[in-house]
């Protein structure tokens, strides 16, 4: 669990994300792809950017 990525979630109405994972990228110290699930089998992919509270997406998840 990481609370900026849960606060900017919150404030860009984002649900379904009950429990989600997230990665940092590689080339931006700000950006993190979330996978987002309300069962934990369903996921929804995001880009979330905490800094500036801005969120992307739905995307297509990339879990394997």
């Amino acid at each position: 669990m990481n609370v900026d990525i849960s606060r900017t979630l919150v404030k860009n109405n984002v649900g379904g994300c009950g429990q989600y994972m997230f990665r940092a990228s590689a080339f931006d110290r700000d950006e993190y792809m979330v996978h987002c699930s309300r069962d934990g089998s369903t996921w929804t992919a995001y880009i979330v950017w905490p800094s500036i509270n801005k969120v992307q997406g739905p995307l297509q998840p990339s879990l394997r």
